[in-house]
């Protein structure tokens, strides 16, 4: 283990506190950055379906809400439908796709919204995407928790896989900020062929970066420590082999460009980087990138070959 490696696992290898002071930060952790909704939202082009986990919490199943879009050279099959028959679709009635893309909102996103993003840009004819509201979001159950977010995730990919894919499907993660967090630590568990993230964040520096007079320069440090090792997307970019998208907002003020450089230079496998000029954290990428990003797209596909040669 280098220096660096050594640094990273100190920071969850110090002795446990399980007491009412760890508690407390893993719920200040839970709160700050956790911002779970439940209310119904429309989700035009889309097809809904619940599937059950286990929870790892308890020792009963949870429910997870996904919604999912099939594309077809480009194109949304759910679209070309009327919106009847769209909401009645079952991914059973297609073959398995070429490429399977399962989707991690960021910390307030919703599957609801989700979009057919990056799915038409690659040069799979048949992709499907999967987007999941994780626990304590939409019509999820459970409690929305940080602890609950990767093994949730795993559950997810894993259940999706056995229902949509074959042997010759490629899977690829899809995350936008908080949610790259979730991937990349479902990504150090599962096998996947590639990943796109926006913005990632390695949340235990950002929290930590929050530290101000007004919380006597402590608080940031304290409510890092609530904050699970699964989340720590530089742990685990350390053990995600696989081909990488990663696209930086330039004006991020959130999830500002030095902290996303950390995700890039632990990362383990190829790497392509896109930097959406004067964009914010929650910008729409331009019209303008679409080519770049068309490019880019094929090279995470073309990479997969390369893995199994």
């Amino acid at each position: 283990m280098n220096e660096k490696q050594q640094s990273l696992h100190d920071r969850h290898s110090q002795p446990s506190a399980n007491g009412l002071s760890h508690r407390i930060a893993v719920g200040m952790a839970n709160r700050f950055i956790l911002k779970p909704s439940r209310n119904a939202l429309e989700a035009s082009g889309q097809s809904r379906r619940l599937i059950t986990v286990a929870s790892h919490s308890r020792s009963t199943e949870q429910a997870i809400e996904l919604y999912w879009i099939r594309v077809e050279g480009g194109e949304s099959v759910q679209a070309l439908a009327c919106e009847a028959n769209a909401k009645a679709f079952q991914p059973e009635q297609f073959d398995s796709p070429q490429l399977l893309i399962l989707k991690f909102p960021g910390t307030a996103g919703r599957a609801e919204r989700s979009t057919l993003f990056p799915a038409s840009l690659t040069p799979a004819q048949t992709a499907e995407v999967w987007t999941w509201n994780p626990p304590g979001y939409g019509a999820s159950t459970g409690r929305a928790q940080l602890s609950q977010m990767v093994p949730a995730g795993v559950e997810f990919v894993r259940a999706v896989q056995r229902l949509r894919a074959n042997d010759n499907t490629r899977v690829w993660i899809c995350g936008n900020s908080l949610g790259s967090a979730i991937g990349l630590g479902v990504a150090a568990q599962i096998r996947v062929d590639g990943l796109v993230l926006r913005n990632p964040p390695p949340l235990v520096e950002i929290v930590r970066s929050r530290d101000a007079w007004w919380n006597c320069h402590r608080g940031g440090r304290y409510v890092a420590q609530g904050i699970p090792k699964e989340m720590d997307a530089r742990v685990s970019a350390q053990q995600v082999d696989a081909a990488t998208l990663f696209i930086e907002s330039e004006a991020d003020t959130l999830v500002l460009p030095r902290f996303q450089a950390m995700i890039r230079s632990s990362h383990r496998g190829p790497q392509k980087r896109i930097v959406l000029r004067g964009a914010e954290h929650n910008s729409a990428i331009p019209e303008t990138y679409r080519e770049e990003l068309r490019q880019c797209m094929a090279w995470l596909w073309n990479q997969n070959a390369k893995r199994n040669e």
